[in-house]
């Protein structure tokens, strides 16, 4: 069988499987399927990396099915893509920043409306939250994640997901096959190249389109997170013009090292080449750091920056630095909550995440080569 007979074969496949799961069959405009054939070309370049095999195509089928999930919201509620999205708020920022607490805490502001796990693999419009653990989808989202940190508890101690915990926008953009999905912690070369070339835009308006089926009865603002967002800035910007943007900021020489880490411990088997992780991650996440900068200069007055040891230190000041900068109110009923988010959640809950520079494939010095910029922008050089 030939290289694109066989790519044929797993896409026929894969979407079968997301048809028998799903139970519709519309997978809406074909265009993603272009980003799909390159995923599967792409693993024809390490060919007997079969634990690489399984994992992009669970991440394909994940996609597919969201699609169909999308695309059957889409039928029944017509309507709410005529709905005008208030101007959300998004965090963003190289990954190990502070992303995450950050979006956690502001989640406990009632004043935003927030995606969670299992919606954003199953979209369909947001049910009251006393709900959600009778939904299938739910259920199974719990089951996988529950699977996966069984079988790799280390990983949880660095990031930790839940099916009812808020998630990154990642898991929507997916959809749409051209997204930093398949390159921020997969080896795939090919698809990095071709992904690169393309034009972000269109997987962002699919994207705000999501946006607009789960929260079809809430007219609230939302808030966003995803460091891919700082790779995609400008796509993002011209979906969402009005957007405010919050970038987090740490030292690049412990956020790669962290982020390299994270990826060994949850995807390393995926790599051949170990030692090319950390490499990859610097090639990568500087590329986004100068986009985003280059976007912050052009419209300065749409962004806030924290830093991450800010937000270790007092992390409800940074949430304050954000309230104050775009003319938000932050409640003393919110204050609470986040007060109460941080006892219930105190840092190592899960593990401490330990990690050594030496142990990444990096030196200091070549990180500082490739983010001298950055290092110099925010004072750590």
């Amino acid at each position: 069988m030939t290289g694109r007979s066989m790519v044929e074969e797993r896409e026929q496949k894969l979407h079968a499987e997301a048809v028998e799961r799903v139970g519709h069959d519309d997978f809406g405009e074909p265009t993603y399927r272009a980003g799909l054939r390159v995923v599967l070309e792409a693993l024809d370049d390490d060919p007997g990396n079969a634990a690489l095999a399984n994992a992009i195509e669970r991440h394909a089928l994940d996609a597919l099915t969201g699609r169909l999930y999308a695309e059957a919201g889409w039928k029944a509620y017509p309507s709410c893509l005529d709905t005008k999205l208030a101007p959300p708020l998004v965090i963003t920022g190289l990954p190990r920043t502070g992303t995450s607490i950050l979006h956690q805490l502001l989640c406990t502001d009632p004043q935003f409306q927030w995606m969670p796990n299992w919606i954003a693999a199953a979209p369909r419009p947001r049910p009251p939250r006393e709900e959600w653990s009778q939904a299938p989808e739910y259920l199974e989202a719990h089951r996988r994640l529950d699977e996966q940190f069984k079988a790799n508890p280390g990983v949880r101690a660095a990031h930790n997901v839940e099916a009812m915990l808020p998630e990154e926008c990642i898991r929507l953009m997916i959809q749409s096959f051209v997204t930093m999905r398949f390159i921020s912690t997969l080896p795939l070369p090919r698809y990095e190249k071709w992904f690169f070339e393309q034009d972000e835009v269109p997987s962002y308006r699919r994207f705000a389109d999501n946006l607009r089926l789960i929260g079809k009865d809430c007219p609230l603002p939302w808030l966003l997170k995803n460091p891919s967002h700082s790779m995609g800035i400008e796509a993002l910007l011209t979906v969402f013009p009005d957007a405010r943007i919050v970038i987090t900021h740490r030292d690049p020489i412990a956020s790669i090292a962290s982020g390299a880490s994270t990826i060994q411990r949850s995807a390393g088997s995926l790599w051949s080449d170990q030692n090319a992780i950390g490499p990859h991650r610097l090639r990568i996440w500087s590329r986004a750091a100068r986009r985003l900068e280059a976007a912050r200069k052009a419209r300065p007055n749409q962004f806030v920056e924290i830093e991450y040891d800010r937000i270790l230190a007092d992390p409800i000041g940074a949430t304050t630095d954000i309230y104050e900068r775009f003319g938000l109110e932050q409640t003393s009923q919110t204050v609470t909550a986040m007060r109460d988010w941080l006892a219930s959640n105190p840092q190592g809950k899960h593990g401490k995440h330990e990690y050594r520079l030496q142990d990444t494939g990096l030196t200091a010095e070549a990180i500082a080569a490739e983010l001298s910029d950055y290092q110099l922008r925010y004072g750590y050089a």
